[in-house]
């Protein structure tokens, strides 16, 4: 899953560099853009939403029913089918002011629950943050 992250993140990074969509552009236009815009191979981007911190945001997969979010970041929701008949559910938090820096959290499957503190921990030092679901998911198209 780290290496199927790794190549997600990088790579939704460096296609909006290319067309510019980072640089100097408004934060919330291009978090928004993302939807629409982002194109991976086998994924599906389910949400995107620029959060202007500091506040509290859902988190359907958290061990709360909410989360603190303490910097602004684009939250992008998605779905990678990783065969004709399972998917990887996922999450990452970009923050606006990145570095160039990313950082996975998770637990392995041990914790039963999504660590949202360590998620945003990260993006408040600017790392695109990130997590996925491994539990058995339906495919998604």
């Amino acid at each position: 899953m780290a290496r199927l992250l790794s190549y997600i993140l990088p790579s939704a990074f460096w296609s909006l560099v290319a067309h510019g969509s980072l640089l100097g552009a408004d934060p919330a236009t291009t978090c928004t853009s993302l939807k629409t815009r982002l194109h991976l191979e086998n994924t599906t981007i389910l949400s995107t939403t620029h959060v202007v911190a500091p506040v509290n945001v859902s988190t359907p997969k958290g061990c709360f029913p909410e989360a603190l979010v303490s910097s602004p970041i684009c939250r992008v929701q998605f779905v990678v089918n990783t065969t004709s008949t399972s998917a990887v559910f996922a999450e990452a938090w970009l923050p606006d002011t990145w570095y160039g820096r990313f950082l996975a959290v998770g637990n392995g499957g041990l914790g039963g629950c999504v660590d949202y503190q360590n998620i945003d921990y990260g993006t408040s030092l600017h790392f695109a943050t990130c997590w996925a679901d491994l539990a058995p998911q339906r495919q998604v198209r």
